[in-house]
């Protein structure tokens, strides 16, 4: 049972509490990933761009699956 609308809900929630958490991007780019919204990714992959939140290994191995 996939509960997108929950998700972004709680995911965006999370993201008001913690903007300069990486977790708090990941929730999000894998929830629209997932869900195939692809316009809404690339919205938060651009707020990450723009933050000073450090990406890891697993987060840019998401982006460059996505942008291929």
């Amino acid at each position: 049972l996939k509960a997108y609308d929950k998700a972004e809900l709680w995911g965006d929630r999370f993201f008001e509490q913690y903007p300069e958490h990486l977790s708090s991007y990941k929730l999000r780019l894998k929830l629209y990933f997932e869900s195939n919204q692809k316009d809404r990714f690339f919205e938060v992959l651009g707020q990450l761009k723009a933050s000073s939140v450090v990406v890891d290994k697993h987060t840019l191995e998401l982006i460059r699956m996505v942008q291929r």
